[in-house]
């Protein structure tokens, strides 16, 4: 079966109160995300975030991406676009959640597009296969964006600290 989604998403230690906190915490989700589509060579058409407030009462959201991608700031960005447009603050945030469909191989041909600044998005994509690399090498933690230094508390590495259990891990024998 293909790949339709890659995502994480992550139940806060405490329920997130303002902007910042929100954009801490999706681009720690979004360099998870950025780094397993890398790794399976694929980029994504459309960011999806999902809202659940502490009565566990959730909202999600998508837009489309102008180009696919698997570059970690351009599904950061869009994804807080999203919320900025999604989320009034009526209540807090306890859980929030990034993930990328509408998949295909990176190597696919797209038409290149007229306004976007495609050598930097080149050198963009260079960068964070430049940090995958060194990551792999040091340890999640060697190379960090300044913003995810602001609250330790919500830093996380999603994509290798959550843990995955096969579907009969639950049955009982």
């Amino acid at each position: 079966m293909a790949v339709k989604s890659i995502g994480n998403s992550l139940t806060t230690p405490r329920d997130l109160t303002n902007n910042e906190d929100v954009r801490i915490l999706i681009y720690v989700l979004s360099e998870g995300v950025g780094e397993r589509l890398r790794s399976h060579n694929l980029k994504g058409g459309t960011v999806q975030i999902s809202l659940k407030n502490p009565k566990l009462e959730t909202l999600e959201r998508q837009a489309k991406l102008d180009m696919h991608t698997y570059i970690t700031s351009e599904i950061a960005a869009k994804a807080y676009e999203i919320f900025l447009k999604s989320w009034d603050w009526s209540q807090n945030i306890r859980a929030l959640g990034v993930r990328v469909t509408d998949l295909v191989e990176a190597d696919t041909c797209t038409q290149m597009s007229l306004f976007a600044d495609d050598a930097k998005k080149q050198k963009l994509e260079m960068i964070d296969e430049c940090v995958d690399r060194v990551r792999e090498r040091f340890g999640h933690y060697s190379v960090q964006r300044g913003i995810l230094l602001q609250d330790r508390e919500l830093n996380a590495d999603p994509a290798h600290e959550n843990i995955i259990f096969p579907v009969s891990y639950f049955r009982k024998g």
